[in-house]
């Protein structure tokens, strides 16, 4: 390595190489360095590279963690992905992550992947495997709803209020955590109602009394109303913290259609919370049918996604923790409330009205098929890692035909 290149790719007079596009789109090569592991132990992995003219850090960039066993190949070895990233005061890019070594592993090979930049150039720096202590367990005890009003035909607000008070009671004495309520919790049961006439603002009553649920038991509440801000309706869940504080809002984007021709207007983001238990997304109802909305929550760090609706496709819906990686907690007015792990399993479920709780350990996050790679890896990474830059370019050319209605 000389000339501008390895001046411009040192920091503190070290490097362990470069790699360059050079007009190839295709270009797909990498570096590796195999260090040894005791199985069973935590390890954190870190590198520092820096990087010029690449579209996306975990697309053209691959940090593989493959985890070699006796007696196989690294094509049936486990693999982890580095998914983490930090820009150093210098202006370098640190990646890092702690990983456990599996059973049976006795080395562990370090793969710095650069694919797809015909225009781009990284420089790798150093690279670091450092045996740590375990990660203490992150656990919480999730808690999902399931209410119909118990006198439907004669549902009033203040009634309804002291339903939802008696279910807030009984998930703060099962000691939850996060306990998510079904949608439209200021309409249920009211069928004859409009929109207009139920929508309240935001910190309206049904906001106040979760508030009041929220501190009084020391937990996140989600709860979802029809909102009222200013000329306009929205379909809108709140989180509420431990403190009874606003922890976030979401306005449901795919409305149902009744909703839309009635006058609800869509949100227009796809937030997700920073919570002390791990970060939390939201989706409601008619969202779950559109599988990029999970997506979109677990690729920017949803460890948690709450489910308020009114119902459900069951066997539709479990497909989303697997394709992701999150815990899904579902409350639901005419459908099943349950938890569902990372690798699809139901937790707890219930079709009868009351809550039902689980306590998981948001460290585990299994991997809902036993194959090393592709979309299903075992770390949320894999699912970044699987995404290369020609799919990309692929899938945004034919969303944008679809859009236009062209033929392709």
């Amino acid at each position: 390595m000389g000339g501008t290149l390895a001046r411009r790719g040192r920091r503190c007079g070290r490097c362990l190489g470069w790699t360059s596009g050079g007009g190839n789109p295709l270009c797909f090569g990498k570096w590796g360095q195999v260090v040894p592991v005791t199985a069973g132990r935590y390890y954190r992995v870190s590198v520092v590279f820096r990087h010029e003219g690449i579209e996306a850090v975990n697309t053209n960039l691959l940090l593989a963690l493959v985890w070699q066993l006796p007696g196989k190949t690294n094509r049936y070895s486990p693999t982890d992905h580095i998914e983490r990233f930090r820009l150093l005061t210098d202006g370098w890019t640190e990646g890092y992550g702690v990983f456990r070594a599996p059973n049976g592993c006795r080395s562990l090979d370090v793969e710095l992947y650069f694919r797809f930049a015909p225009q781009g150039t990284v420089w790798w720096d150093s690279l670091r495997v450092e045996e740590v202590p375990a990660p203490a367990a992150r656990t919480a005890t999730l808690a999902a709803v399931k209410w119909r009003p118990e006198a439907p035909l004669a549902s009033t607000a203040e009634r309804n209020l002291a339903e939802l008070g008696d279910l807030l009671d009984k998930a703060g004495h099962l000691g939850a955590d996060l306990v998510c309520l079904p949608e439209m919790l200021n309409k249920a049961g009211m069928n004859d109602a409009s929109y207009e006439d139920v929508a309240e603002e935001l910190r309206g009553p049904t906001y106040r009394l979760l508030e009041r649920k929220a501190r009084q038991f020391g937990m996140y509440v989600l709860g979802c109303i029809y909102e009222r801000d200013g000329a306009f309706l929205f379909n809108t869940a709140f989180l509420l913290d431990r403190a009874g504080e606003l922890a976030g809002t979401y306005r449901k984007v795919h409305l149902y259609w009744p909703e839309e021709r009635e006058g609800i207007s869509p949100g227009d983001a796809f937030p997700v919370f920073e919570t002390d238990l791990g970060k939390v997304g939201v989706m409601t109802c008619y969202d779950s049918w559109f599988p990029e909305m999970a997506r979109i929550l677990g690729l920017n760090g949803a460890e948690i996604i709450v489910f308020p609706n009114a119902g459900y496709g069951e066997e539709q819906v479990l497909a989303r923790p697997g394709d992701n990686a999150v815990y899904l907690v579902i409350s639901a007015l005419n459908s099943p409330a349950l938890i569902a792990a990372p690798d699809n399993r139901v937790l707890a479920r219930t079709t009868v009205n009351g809550v039902v709780a689980a306590t998981v350990d948001l460290n585990e996050r299994r991997t809902a098929h036993p194959n090393a790679g592709g979309t299903l890896n075992a770390s949320p990474g894999g699912r970044l890692a699987s995404r290369h830059a020609p799919s990309l370019k692929l899938y945004r050319d034919m969303l944008a035909r679809a859009e236009n209605h062209l033929d392709a």
